[in-house]
């Protein structure tokens, strides 16, 4: 680690050669005098544009060039030009939008026909493969079954009744 006690920045170099029981060698001494005056020669650039960038802002020419821009942002927001193209691409745009809107509401209405389609061919076909004599007889033995049961009860209920 060096420490300059001048107007340069604290340079903190941590390497192998840093330990106090390891002379530096050459080329680790090169290498932290180049770091230095790199960081020197930084330090005075960035200044100088700062410098320079300050008097530039605190400029005559600048507050000009500020005044004829704002101006002219001014003229070009409130000309007809800049209201008719405006206008054009609100028209525009609420024209693709119902577009979208139109073929999307077609999509939905295409997919949910297809699927009533569908449900409806499954239930014609489910109708002619059914056997309807065979299902009749199991819904009427079922039915008569189910008739005889409840008759079976009434007829336990009056036998208690008389006795």
């Amino acid at each position: 680690m060096t420490q300059n006690n001048s107007n340069e920045p604290e340079i903190i170099i941590i390497n192998e050669t840093d330990s106090p029981f390891k002379k530096q060698s050459r080329r680790d001494t090169f290498k932290q005098e180049a770091v230095r005056v790199f960081s020197k020669g930084v330090k005075k650039v960035a200044t100088g544009a700062w410098v320079v960038g300050q008097k530039a802002w605190r400029s005559e020419a600048r507050k000009k060039t500020t005044d004829v821009l704002g101006q002219q942002l001014n003229k070009a927001w409130k000309s007809d030009t800049r209201k008719n193209i405006t206008r054009k691409m609100g028209e525009q745009a609420g024209k693709v939008i119902e577009k979208n809107r139109d073929s999307i509401q077609q999509a939905v209405t295409k997919a949910v026909n297809e699927r009533l389609d569908q449900e409806k061919e499954r239930l014609v076909q489910n109708a002619k493969e059914t056997d309807w004599q065979t299902a009749a007889k199991q819904g009427s033995a079922k039915g008569l079954k189910g008739l005889s049961q409840l008759l079976k009860q009434v007829a336990q209920r009056i036998d208690r009744s008389q006795k």
